[in-house]
This record gives C-alpha cells, structure tokens and sequence, in this order.
C-alpha cells in the first residue's frame, strides 16, 4: 500500500495496521535473533551425532583387539583411551572445506597426508614379543625411524626414502 493510501484510511485502521506491523516486526527480531541460538544448537547436535558413529564403528574395530588381549589390562586401557582419543579428534580425521567429501578420495590425498597427517599420533614404533622362557624377545616394526636405526650422518633422502651413503 503506498503511503499515500495509507493516510486516506480511516484513523482506526491506522491504527490497527500499526499495530499489526509492530507485532510482525517483534516476531521477526524474535526469529531473526534466534537464529544463530538454533545454528549453535544443530552444530553441536550433528557433532554428538558424529561422536556416537565414530564411537561405534572405532569400537567396532578394536573390539578383536580387545577380545586378543583380554587378559592384559594395561592393553585394554590403552584401547580405551585410543578409542577416547579418536573419538575427541574426529575432526582431524573428517575432511576439512575445499577438501573431498569421498572418504577414500579424503585419505589418499596428498595434500591431506603432506599437511595433516591425523594417524600420526597413534603410530607405533616398534612392538616387542617374548613368550616366557623361549630366549630373546623379537622386535618387528614395519616402517623403522631412520635416525633410531642408522646415524644419520651415514644416511640421506632419497626420493622419499633413506639411502646408505657409501663411504
């Protein structure tokens, strides 16, 4: 209605327009304001969300551990606290903006290995095994630390990997 027509209505409905726009104009701050509350609350929602599936599918995995190592109960602390750890961090392991949605895409990544490397808290150096009575323990480890196994004076990368230098 232009301003014009509106001054031509009689004194009441004046009022009564008013009085309408007043209390749509306080409904609409009341949501308007509201909004960021409710973004907030679905935030968090969706993050208690995240934590549960990623506390069942890690329990999942680590439940075979469990059940191998049932009768060590320094083991099944640290499964615990690992299955703690990785559900406190889960945002390190969720692909961040820019990134792939798809989770293998999100893993093999080079800039996500090169810059974030989420895994590498959890990496093990060496695991050592010894039945009772059977002589010297073994100690397998997949990936040595270059600097732990060889001194690196007599080492240097090579193309990604740690190469003898001859002397």
């Amino acid at each position: 209605m232009e301003p014009d027509d509106f001054q031509k209505l009689p004194e009441a409905d004046q009022q009564r327009f008013r009085a309408e726009m007043s209390a749509l104009q306080e409904e609409i701050q009341r949501v308007v304001s509201a909004i960021p509350q409710e973004a907030r609350r679905q935030r968090e929602a969706l993050r208690e969300l995240d934590r549960e599936v990623a506390s069942f599918a890690v329990g999942q995995l680590l439940e075979e551990l469990r059940a191998r190592y049932a009768e060590l109960p320094q083991v099944l602390e640290h499964l615990d606290e690992l299955r703690r750890d990785l559900v406190e961090n889960l945002e390190a392991f969720l692909p961040g903006k820019g990134e792939a949605t798809d989770a293998v895409a999100a893993a093999l990544s080079p800039k996500r290995v090169a810059e974030r490397r989420p895994f590498r808290r959890y990496d093990v150096n060496a695991l050592v095994t010894r039945e009772a009575g059977r002589g010297a323990p073994i100690v397998y480890e997949t990936i040595p630390p270059s600097r732990t196994w060889w001194d690196a004076s007599s080492t240097r990368p090579s193309s990604g990997a740690w190469s003898r230098i001859s002397r």
